[in-house]
């Protein structure tokens, strides 16, 4: 017993001294990232979801459009049973939830302790920013072994974007300096709705923020393993918690996933010297996990035929003749990337043994595998979303980028001019869109009044967990939001990427508001409950009063009416 005392206090106070040097030799770096983006996003973090006396507002146009879908699934986490989270999909009535949910249940957790809604929204992005600080930077410490280069691709990721600062030097006035208005990072010809990667999708995508912080580590857990000199015992531990977490992704993000199992097949084929030791400790757990998720949460969920499809070049218009499509995808990813690619291109080619000889060589072709597929299969209806595989192909490439500026940046006094102009081509853009995103004067909008959240409340507590209501197509409706209720079809541009077909339910929700002689018979079919018309469905639809007055009124405020029509096929 004492000998275990001994050995147990041994290993405490290995651990204690080795990670005391670990932070001692990385604090200065630590703290640079820490201060710089971790205070300014957690600013932004603080701003983001507010409740006003008139209403609940989101203070960034993106998270305006996206958390709807957070705080729908959120709360019901949050507010229901566990035997009722997975019944139906917030959005579309009787489909499956498959979207990844793993952010929302911990959010949702914070909620159960004691927290309000913005209280936990708050809390988990910032639990989730400072994880995921940690994870990159010590992600790109194993692949640069300098904690310089490891701050600066971190600095270049985070003001990721392209040329579109061009756009910005044409309206440049003292306002717009001190206010941009625009977003220059936008290229609509492409489908590119934003260039840089924290406006696009570390703010508003809280499913990407999760699926991303939980994919760095992956990478940084299973590089360590392969490049540094360690016991098998602590190498199979290594291995297993990567293999956990690469496992849990199919729940959390969906993009991150697909990344990750690119890339670590990349970096497993290329080390087969140590084929059993990862097959057995990662690999396998891994893919267990994962297919058990995905098995559960996710097949079965998806209903269209042509969820995938091929579109060569992504989104760069088509002219039939083949050099000319090559030349405009070049020229696309130049307005879309700037000076990115072909640095990192230059510094691929520079560092190339040094690339072999830290054994990272399959790491870079693993994301560029990510990027030749993403711009050949498009994963989900809405092309926009491949760019958060793109996200990932910058995020896992800026490290070279930063190691080719620090190399230009220490040689000849002209290469010192050189570095200059590239670190304004790769951050300019992203710079403007991150000064533009914290000006909340501009950027807050409302997203439910108080007197919607109230009927939707009081809905909530009289009526049945499952009920269905036929509601507006728009995407911030109170129902799925606050009454924690499915609505018969939601928002045209989620349903279809969520996997479901709508065409039928579309022409269905105009016929029964317009009250067609098809009315009836489409909602005792699809057992709905109740028909919700209020100035979203006034503006939007046509609407037959007097069809709509031969049911019930179950719930009514002053510009909301609410019908029942659970008789027809009770």
């Amino acid at each position: 017993m004492a000998n275990q005392v001994g050995l147990a206090i041994n290993m405490h106070s290995w651990y204690s001294n080795n990670v005391r040097k670990i932070i001692q030799f990385h604090k200065l770096a630590l703290f640079i990232i820490f201060g710089v983006c971790g205070g300014f996003f957690t600013y932004v973090f603080s701003k983001l979801l507010l409740v006003k006396p008139d209403g609940v507002y989101i203070g960034q146009p993106n998270a305006w459009s996206d958390w709807v879908v957070h705080i729908s699934i959120t709360n019901i986490f949050a507010k229901k049973p566990v035997s009722e989270w997975f019944l139906y999909h917030p959005f579309f009535a009787y489909g499956k939830l498959t979207y990844g949910f793993l952010v929302h249940l911990i959010t949702a957790f914070f909620m159960r302790i004691g927290l309000s809604l913005p209280g936990a929204f708050f809390v988990v992005s910032v639990l989730l920013l400072f994880c995921f600080l940690v994870g990159l930077y010590f992600l790109y410490f194993q692949l640069s072994n300098s904690r310089r280069e490891s701050v600066l691709g971190i600095f270049i990721f985070f003001t990721s974007s392209g040329i579109g600062f061009f756009r910005f030097w044409k309206h440049l006035s003292w306002n717009e300096i001190l206010a941009p208005v625009q977003d220059y990072s936008r290229f609509l010809e492409y489908d590119w709705l934003a260039g840089n990667i924290p406006a696009a999708m570390l703010i508003p995508q809280r499913a990407f923020f999760i699926g991303v912080t939980i994919g760095v580590w992956v990478l940084a857990i299973l590089l360590w393993s392969l490049q540094k000199k360690t016991s098998q015992r602590t190498a199979k531990k290594l291995l297993l918690t990567a293999g956990f977490l690469a496992g849990i992704l199919p729940i959390a993000h969906m993009h991150s996933f697909i990344t990750i199992v690119i890339v670590t097949g990349c970096m497993c084929w290329f080390n087969r010297s140590k084929f059993q030791l990862l097959f057995r400790y990662f690999v396998t757990p891994a893919a267990m996990l994962s297919i058990l998720l995905y098995i559960t949460f996710v097949h079965g969920g998806i209903e269209i035929d042509n969820f995938m499809t091929l579109s060569l070049g992504w989104t760069v218009p088509k002219t039939g003749f083949v050099l000319a499509d090559f030349f405009a995808w070049i020229f696309m990813w130049l307005k879309l990337w700037g000076a990115f690619l072909p640095a990192v291109l230059f510094a691929f080619w520079l560092f190339r043994k040094e690339i072999i000889k830290q054994k990272v060589f399959s790491f870079y072709c693993g994301f560029l595998v990510v990027f030749l597929l993403a711009n050949v299969l498009i994963f989900q209806p809405t092309r926009w979303d491949n760019t958060k595989l793109f996200a990932w192909v910058y995020l896992g490439l800026s490290i070279l980028v930063a190691k080719l500026i620090l190399k230009l940046w220490n040689s000849h006094v002209t290469h010192k001019i050189l570095t200059g102009i590239l670190v304004f081509l790769l951050s300019t853009t992203g710079l403007v869109e991150l000064f533009r995103i914290a000006n909340f004067t501009q950027n807050t909008h409302l997203l439910s009044t108080t007197s919607e959240i109230a009927l939707a409340t009081s809905i909530a507590e009289r009526t049945d967990t499952e009920a269905v209501f036929l509601t507006s197509t728009i995407h911030n409706h109170p129902i799925p939001l606050w009454a924690n209720r499915p609505i018969f079809l939601g928002y045209l541009g989620w349903v279809r990427n969520f996997g479901f077909d709508h065409t039928l339910r579309d022409k269905q929700v105009y016929l029964v508001f317009s009250g067609s002689s098809q009315a009836n018979q489409i909602l005792k079919e699809n057992k709905i409950s109740y028909i919700f018309v209020g100035p979203k469905e006034r503006g939007t639809l046509v609407i037959n009063s007097q069809y709509l007055q031969q049911f019930p009124v179950a719930f009514q405020n002053e510009d909301t009416v609410v019908y029942d029509t659970r008789a027809l096929w009770q």
